[in-house]
């Protein structure tokens, strides 16, 4: 392998690790899929990286639902092959907005 091809490949794995790691961002930091079309992100990400397309919130959305996706997959997974000990707890709440909420916690033992 040629070195400008190593190159190349090194350069697109890194605009792969930078896109899931957008996404990653905004589901941990509770954020609107619109923050990737906020001047102050965009200014942020063309100075770490000046030859990065930014993606668009419909891009960031998708690899989103990607994620869950996988990581819902890997719980089925789990829960089919060696689960032994799992505790579910459901919490039930109401907001002021009378909007009514439901949580499942579930530690593995």
């Amino acid at each position: 392998m040629s070195v400008s091809k190593l190159l190349l490949w090194i350069w697109k794995l890194e605009l792969e690790l930078l896109e899931g790691n957008i996404a990653r961002l905004v589901i941990l930091s509770k954020l609107p899929f619109s923050v990737v079309e906020s001047d102050r992100f965009n200014r942020l990400c063309k100075l770490l990286q000046p030859l990065w397309n930014i993606p668009s919130r419909r891009t960031v959305a998708r690899d989103c639902f990607r994620m869950f996706r996988d990581e819902k997959f890997k719980l089925i997974a789990y829960f089919k092959s060696d689960c032994s000990k799992l505790a579910l707890t459901p919490k039930v709440w109401t907001s002021i907005q009378n909007f009514s909420y439901i949580s499942l916690t579930a530690p593995l033992y």
